[in-house]
């Protein structure tokens, strides 16, 4: 990697600023750095500045985007291991970055100390000193003459905390996905960065010989108007503490340059609803909060009993709402004593959810924050936090800022015991199947209307059959007929194996498929957990909201005009007995699409 840093600087309308910001990274920096500006929106001269300044990068904006924006557009172009996010209204002095460079380190984020005249309220981080309030009154020798001093003095002191300017490890930015581009214009951005460095466990440092003069945000916060904020600026902070709210589900409450304290519950408790397809997207969140959170209490409450079946061993705590013993007045009010033993300090909701039956739920659980999606308005819900997603999968996992986890999917924590393992192999030697050539199907669906017809199923089961391979038909209890009917018919090749087993014994068998054909149903969403390639036929409902998901997982569709018309809780619009959206996918399509999924692995 070459030496030196990235020196990222959005600018707008402040060229005498980036002007002197420019000339003294050129005249006090000991590393040859990378110089990145970005021009966001400029109408003062700065682009045609910036065109004739020798060894630059830059990012010309025809119209203004916002500091947010106009920084990551600049990052993309580093090519350096480490980025110095700098205000374009800063002046370096000498030895800054050789104290920055001399303490790096991937996991760690140094930020430098700025020296500020005092027009406007100085944090306690920095330091109050009047070299000259605007780029006219600058007196620069004075200033270097001190900075020199303070670098000799605070040589090798640090202490806890982060603010602008900072430097950070590139790969951690990406990691980060830079700043948040919905606190655009700026105000809320660094607060939300920080915020998401200190959950990473990030040491956050301020390096006190590494010194800076700021003239006090003459591009964004006062805008040139000499010790009053602008109206614009006031807007956007306000604006921009609601979004950060939204976001995390509790306001910013560390002051400017502390490090973020983070707050995590030492207990809370997941409602999951609707079938086994819903368990499988909850699991992802359900094992973010068992990893980030070791010695938290977690309780799991399903809808189905089924559903518990496929939490991992290290989850003692779990209640099935349809449990026999909750049945009646009676059951009823032993369901609310044991929904108020839990005690939690935080409940969360699968998604998709009753409302209503979620929030008086977690509100008989004693749980001091209640977390639902912002766009759902339930007074209960005390703590909304804006889901950005489509897939539900990756909206349970935003719900989890609340307590403090910031994570995208890293897997489903699905696993089956060597036992499992041990039986399903029994089971394909007793019935002479060969594992290398076997293809799953599932003809069946919790709501018939999610179901491609039998015959359809009978018609790409006799094409992958021709093709050599055997195949096991599953299904529920209820759905015995039907996989019994699909195997029949398709012929020799075909086993059904619905209502035999248990649905870990299902599973087990599975995993043994070299490939998995479905309705959309939960046991597509369990195949594509255990990592084996699972094509869903969709009809009615919507695959960017609820496809198996995952790496190894595809879709079949043909929408017609109508499609998706299916909301949450089982709303179809749909009134045709065959929905015209299945009726359109033809087996010829389907084997088609399986013929990718199948070579592709």
């Amino acid at each position: 990697m070459r030496p030196g840093f990235s020196i990222i600087i959005p600018t707008y309308n402040t060229l005498p600023y980036l002007k002197l910001c420019l000339k003294s990274i050129k005249e006090h920096s000991a590393y040859p750095h990378q110089i990145i500006v970005c021009a966001d929106g400029c109408v003062d001269g700065t682009n045609e500045y910036l065109e004739t300044y020798p060894g630059i990068d830059k990012v010309i904006l025809s119209k203004n985007q916002g500091i947010c924006s106009a920084t990551n557009q600049a990052a993309r172009l580093a090519n350096r291991e480490y980025l110095f996010l700098a205000n374009d209204d800063l002046v370096v002095s000498p030895g800054w970055d050789e104290a920055l460079v001399n303490s790096t380190s991937p996991c760690r984020v140094l930020s430098g100390v700025q020296v500020e005249p005092g027009w406007v309220p100085v944090a306690p981080c920095h330091i109050k000193r009047d070299f000259g309030q605007t780029f006219e009154e600058f007196r620069e020798q004075e200033f270097l003459t001190y900075a020199g001093s303070e670098n000799r003095l605070k040589q090798g002191v640090f202490e806890p905390g982060v603010n602008y300017p900072f430097l950070i490890h590139r790969k951690l930015w990406e990691q980060l996905d830079g700043l948040d581009e919905s606190f655009n214009p700026g105000p809320g951005s660094d607060p939300d960065l920080f915020y998401r460095l200190a959950l990473k466990g990030t040491e956050l440092l301020r390096v006190r010989s590494s010194l800076f003069y700021h003239f006090g945000g003459r591009a964004s916060r006062f805008a040139g108007e000499s010790g009053r904020q602008s109206d614009a600026w006031k807007q956007a902070a306000a604006a921009s503490r609601k979004v950060f709210a939204k976001k995390w589900g509790r306001p910013w409450d560390f002051g400017f340059g502390q490090a973020p304290k983070i707050k995590r519950p030492g207990s809370l408790a997941f409602f999951v609803w609707g079938g086994i397809g819903n368990m499988i997207m909850a699991l992802p969140a359900i094992e973010a909060a068992r990893e980030e959170l070791p010695g938290a209490e977690i309780t799991v409450i399903a809808q189905k009993q089924s559903m518990l079946s496929l939490l991992p061993s290290g989850v003692p705590k779990k209640l099935a709402l349809d449990d026999l013993q909750y049945r009646g007045l009676k059951g009823s009010w032993k369901l609310i004593q044991d929904l108020r033993k839990q005690k939690p300090e935080i409940t969360f909701t699968s998604s998709p959810f009753p409302g209503i039956r979620y929030c008086l739920a977690s509100l008989i659980s004693g749980a001091r924050d209640r977390v639902s999606p912002e766009q759902r308005k339930y007074d209960f819900c005390n703590l909304k936090i804006q889901t950005k997603s489509r897939h539900y999968l990756e909206r349970n996992l935003e719900l989890l800022r609340a307590a403090g986890i910031d994570r995208k999917f890293q897997g489903y924590g699905l696993s089956l015991t060597p036992v499992e393992i041990k039986q399903a192999e029994k089971a394909l030697l007793r019935l002479k199947i060969e594992p290398s050539k076997l293809i799953g199907l599932h003809p069946g669906a919790g709501n018939p209307k999610k179901r491609w017809s039998g015959d359809n199923f009978i018609a790409l089961g006799k094409i992958l059959t021709a093709q050599g391979f055997s195949l096991m038909v599953f299904g529920g209890p209820e759905e015995k007929g039907l996989a019994e009917y699909v195997a029949l018919k398709t012929g020799p090749g075909a086993v059904s194996m619905a209502g035999g087993h248990d649905l870990r014994a299902a599973l087990a068998l599975i995993k043994h498929c070299r490939a998995f054909i479905s309705n959309d149903s939960g046991l597509a969403h369990c195949a594509a957990a255990l990592l084996v390639p699972t094509l869903t036929i969709f009809g009615p409902t919507d695959p960017a909201l609820s496809r198996p998901y995952g790496p190894s997982a595809k879709a079949a569709q043909n929408p017609a005009e109508c499609s998706p018309c299916y909301h949450p809780a089982d709303k179809y619009g749909c009134r045709e007995p065959g929905p015209p959206c299945l009726s359109r996918v033809s087996p010829e399509t389907v084997f088609r699409e399986f013929q990718k999924l199948y070579k592709s692995k």
